[in-house]
């Protein structure tokens, strides 16, 4: 799993809205045009781990935005002989291209964090065909879940 000791929601309402509403300030940042293809909400506890990985195809541009934290958390980058981390407070976001860089975050010494991830292509890349695709499996898993009892849980 690329992921331990954590919960996710895909698209959901959360995800969904900032996916869509802060897609302008993702554009000005990467200085293209971009599609959403999906997001989603992951819940950290105490020792969760993200493994080192690049992204898939659907997410050539990828945000993680810090929603909640009771401790700071260092997400760490890659490529070629080169690694740089960054620690983001609640409220903020990184950016990044995610199929050009490895990522991973160490294991969690807090209780709790909340973060949102989104994910987009360049509207005039060789991917763009995808967020069509990506929206119909979300839409089939939005259908799955029930979204009042995911946000409800979120804010415990």
């Amino acid at each position: 799993a690329q992921c331990s000791n954590a919960v996710v929601s895909l698209g959901d309402y959360l995800s969904e809205t900032f996916l869509v509403h802060k897609k302008h300030l993702i554009e000005e940042v990467m200085k293209e045009p971009l599609m959403g293809t999906y997001a989603f909400t992951r819940i950290y506890y105490h020792n969760s781990k993200l493994a080192k990985h690049k992204d898939i195809f659907s997410c050539e541009v990828s945000v993680t935005i810090n929603i909640m934290a009771d401790k700071d958390w260092k997400i760490w980058f890659s490529k070629d002989d080169s690694i740089s981390n960054f620690i983001t407070k609640p409220g903020e976001a990184i950016a990044y291209e995610g199929t050009e860089y490895d990522h991973w975050r160490d294991a969690y010494d807090g209780q709790k964090c909340i973060q949102v991830l989104l994910h987009y292509v360049y509207a005039n890349g060789q991917n763009k065909n995808w967020t069509d695709k990506m929206r119909s499996l979300r839409f089939i898993n939005a259908q799955r879940n029930n979204h009042k009892l995911q946000m409800e849980n979120l804010i415990q």
